[in-house]
């Protein structure tokens, strides 16, 4: 097998990628995959269309927006989470694909999977894919399941395929994922190398340096010294933790450019947001299973309950809500309308009131809008709030009959369109994996394992800051 790894220009990279037949590119966090991936299809000269998959919609958004400052054409490429594409095409053909859901939650996915290769396998579709595409290129390869990577092996035999990656961000867990040495490296038929860590080159090129020492310390299974690192350690001392996360949060969100706050869990996102006011957002799962839950509740009631439903909706993403509204909620559970109404929420008070008494989707839309004005209230969960306005205008406008189906449409068009963070943000490793900010905090690495922490490391091009009770990591493997 031809291993070539000579290649350091981007554009000969590029290149070499772009006419390869099947080909793999490893490099480490920062050093120009997701550039490459840009680089090469905007040079693309072919009549057809280069395919573009990838994890997640953050991903899809930063791949497109690269692609955009190439000025690369449109008509040339389509960019899809892998997800997306094979829910897509195993949908349009349900009988040939026997996909056994349309709406797949969680473990049903790698049915959707095992249905896009059985759809691959027919030939009729194949000259489908032939004649749709003329390249293959799927980024962040390393989180491939093997159902996924079955299905990207299947397309390979039909089109040019490039994979992408790096195994020490390997860090999805939703069922076995591909072992780059057993499972990539003797299905292509070269693979190069990228070493240069681009991201940090021109606004913090200690940073990137330290951690490319960073990535060999850890495969190595040392520790991480931060008291001579080009890094902002912050002790949590021996007061409130959550008080200082705070603080240092905010110290940050000061600094010019975009940031990420990385926490291990979602719900500690959505709650370190709430506690920051709205300075920082948090972003939802794929699947925004909070989204479905509450269109289901919405859906299944009317009257005072569905009023109680949206404003218990309302109260996931706004701050303040809750307890400035919980008389009227109250007497909205006992089915009568609240006595003696506060003179500054009295507008909110009223539309939660109009919704009970008539109990339609557009007093659902008018309260949604009415409480994301509420005067005493902050926006942390823009993007599940914004799903919903989206999803009750689709029921408005008769493009779905019930707000789970529009919840579920909803999600699946962000699914294949990306979608775009805010200038600050707060969130998992696993939702931000891929993209870069100007500045990142790690606000708990002792609960991160090895690669968690790599990847939570290299999110910020201009600066990294650490909150831990020591200076000296012990990354778990």
């Amino acid at each position: 097998m031809n291993f070539a790894l000579g290649l350091t220009r981007m554009d000969d990279l590029a290149a070499a990628l772009l006419n390869a037949n099947r080909v793999a590119f490893v490099a480490p966090a920062g050093c120009g995959k997701t550039h490459l991936i840009a680089e090469a299809v905007s040079t693309y000269q072919g009549n057809g269309r280069q395919l573009v998959l990838t994890h997640t919609h953050a991903g899809v958004d930063a791949i497109r927006t690269r692609l955009k400052k190439f000025k690369a054409d449109p008509r040339r490429y389509r960019i899809e989470t892998i997800a997306g594409w094979c829910l897509r095409m195993t949908s349009s053909f349900p009988k040939l694909s026997e996909l056994a859901s349309a709406r797949p939650t969680a473990e049903e996915w790698e049915t959707v999977y095992a249905a896009a290769a059985l759809l691959l396998k027919s030939s009729a579709i194949r000259s489908v894919v032939a004649e749709s595409y003329d390249g293959l290129w799927v980024d962040e390869y390393q989180d491939c399941t093997m159902a996924q990577h079955a299905v990207v092996m299947l397309l390979a035999e039909i089109v040019p395929c490039r994979i992408l990656g790096d195994p020490l961000q390997a860090i999805f867990s939703f069922g076995e994922t591909v072992n780059w040495d057993r499972d990539v490296v003797p299905n292509v038929d070269s693979q190069f190398e990228g070493t240069t860590p681009w991201r940090w080159l021109d606004s913090n090129a200690a940073l990137g340096t330290w951690l490319q020492g960073v990535r060999s310390s850890l495969l190595a299974g040392q520790d991480i010294d931060l008291r001579r690192a080009p890094v902002s350690w912050k002790s949590l001392g021996a007061g409130n933790a959550q008080q200082a996360q705070l603080a240092i949060c905010r110290d940050v969100g000061n600094r010019a450019g975009s940031v990420i706050a990385i926490h291990k869990w979602p719900q500690q996102g959505h709650a370190l947001a709430q506690r920051l006011n709205g300075m920082y957002t948090s972003i939802e799962e794929a699947e925004c299973i909070a989204l479905l839950k509450a269109a289901a509740a919405i859906d299944a009631s009317s009257g005072f309950m569905r009023a109680v439903a949206l404003m218990d909706f309302a109260c996931e993403c706004l701050t303040k809500v809750g307890a400035d509204l919980a008389t009227t909620k109250a007497a909205f559970r006992q089915e009568r309308f609240p006595h003696g109404r506060r003179t500054d929420i009295a507008q909110q008070v009223e539309v939660c009131c109009e919704l009970a008494r008539q109990g339609g989707f557009d007093q659902v839309l008018d309260c949604l809008g009415c409480l994301g004005e509420h005067p005493h209230s902050v926006l942390y969960r823009r993007e599940l709030f914004d799903e919903m306005n989206r999803a009750v205008r689709a029921v408005i406008g008769g493009k779905c009959t019930t707000l789970v189906d529009a919840a579920w449409a909803i999600r699946d068009r962000t699914r294949h369109v990306g979608r775009r963070l805010g200038l600050r943000t707060v969130s998992t490793t696993l939702r931000v994996k891929g993209l870069e900010f100007a500045h990142a905090v790690v606000l708990d690495p002792a609960a991160l394992d090895m690669k968690n922490l790599y990847v939570a490391m290299t999110r910020g091009a201009t600066s990294l800051t650490v909150v831990s009770a020591r200076p000296i990591l012990h990354p778990a493997v």
